[in-house]
């Protein structure tokens, strides 16, 4: 199975957390409340996931953070991505074991759907934190090099 390179897809996660967020504060896409142009109030994104402004501005915040050199190298991103939404994962399943609805934790509106999204997120975070194959392939085309250098 061919997977993307760390970086790509470390990239690829924070943009999509920078556009969750920005859209959790958008209010048109937050459904369930009355608020305007801005969300503030708990309402559901995209009539899916519970959302307020704290839960928005944990993604935009991780999703700014992961395009700053401090994500760097790419790997380190990732695991952050797998412990932050593996502990909310865990933390949501503790505290509500799937109770429907939507539900206040850490001052974030949460539900099963953005649980699962979570889990999600945090699987594939492990994945790609744990991959070892862009150090390797280089450490592999440097051998090589040594190898023909050698018997040449």
């Amino acid at each position: 199975m061919h997977l993307p390179g760390s970086e790509q897809t470390a990239r690829r996660f924070a943009l999509l957390n920078v556009l969750i967020g920005i859209t959790g504060f958008t209010g048109p896409a937050v459904t369930g409340n009355r608020d305007g142009v801005v969300n503030i109030r708990t309402g559901k994104l995209f009539g899916v996931f519970g959302m307020n402004w704290a839960h928005a501005s944990l993604h935009l915040g991780f999703g700014l953070l992961g395009l700053t050199r401090f994500a760097r190298p790419p790997t380190r991103y990732m695991r952050l991505t797998a412990g932050l939404f593996g502990a909310l994962t865990a933390a949501y399943a503790w505290m509500f074991r799937g109770r429907p609805g939507v539900h206040m934790m850490m001052g974030m509106a949460v539900n099963r759907p953005a649980n699962l999204v979570h889990l999600t997120w945090a699987a594939l975070g492990l994945l790609y934190g744990l991959r070892r194959t862009d150090r390797i392939g280089a450490g592999r085309a440097a051998a090589g090099r040594s190898l023909r250098d050698a018997a040449g």
